[in-house]
């Protein structure tokens, strides 16, 4: 858990001292870590999927 908590602060979305934080405010901000890393595979996702759509229509 650690790790996500150094991690995050480096990404800027942490601003408070790590170690003054409840386990319940950590648990949220990993969550929340998690959310946005998900919901950015996803736009991948749905980005490399619309290539791969135009790639196949070019070719036909």
């Amino acid at each position: 858990m650690a790790e996500e908590i150094s991690g995050a602060s480096k990404a800027g979305t942490i601003h408070s001292d790590p170690s003054t934080l409840s386990d319940l405010e950590i648990l949220l901000r990993n969550v929340a870590l998690f959310e946005n890393r998900v919901g950015s595979m996803f736009t991948r996702l749905k980005q490399d999927i619309l290539a791969l759509q135009s790639a196949s229509k070019d070719r036909q």
